[in-house]
């Protein structure tokens, strides 16, 4: 099973990409088509580098990923909060509503220590976002009658 790693340019995103290669046989993007139920995807980049999530989501829009039960970890500061957002989506909304399926993110700054033996702690307020959670989602759920009684 290929987990996957994905990571922005930065020399140390980069470098926990490579840590999460090394250490959990992870793939990389170009790997997506390997994707089993059970599996995860990591995504590590800057809070602004990922801005709203537009432009990541236009970059792994090109490649072939199966919709296969798959994990997604942001691992992104303030992915979950409207920090570098420039509407009413959170990247971590954004993306799990690209995706269909839950991502965990944190809203606040993450941190992280990953060592030579394989062990890792990553600290930061992370909890679940759920696709269709957000508020543009829930507003066009809403069911208006406008029917007058």
């Amino acid at each position: 099973m290929p987990n996957i790693a994905i990571a922005s340019n930065d020399a140390l995103c980069k470098n926990l990409k490579s840590w999460f290669i090394k250490h959990y046989k992870c793939g990389d993007e170009n790997q997506f088509e390997n994707m089993e139920d059970g599996d995860h995807l990591y995504i590590i980049a800057h809070d602004s580098e990922m801005k709203n999530g537009d432009e990541f989501i236009q970059y792994i829009s090109r490649f072939n990923y199966p919709m296969t039960d798959f994990e997604i970890t942001l691992i992104v500061c303030s992915a979950d909060s409207y920090m570098f957002s420039e509407g009413l989506l959170k990247p971590s909304e954004a993306i799990a509503n690209h995706f269909k399926r839950p991502v965990l993110a944190s809203s606040t700054i993450v941190t992280g220590v990953w060592n030579d033996d394989g062990t890792a702690f990553f600290s930061g307020n992370f909890k679940k976002i759920n696709p269709g959670d957000d508020i543009i989602s829930k507003m066009n759920n809403l069911n208006i009658d406008d029917q007058n009684n």
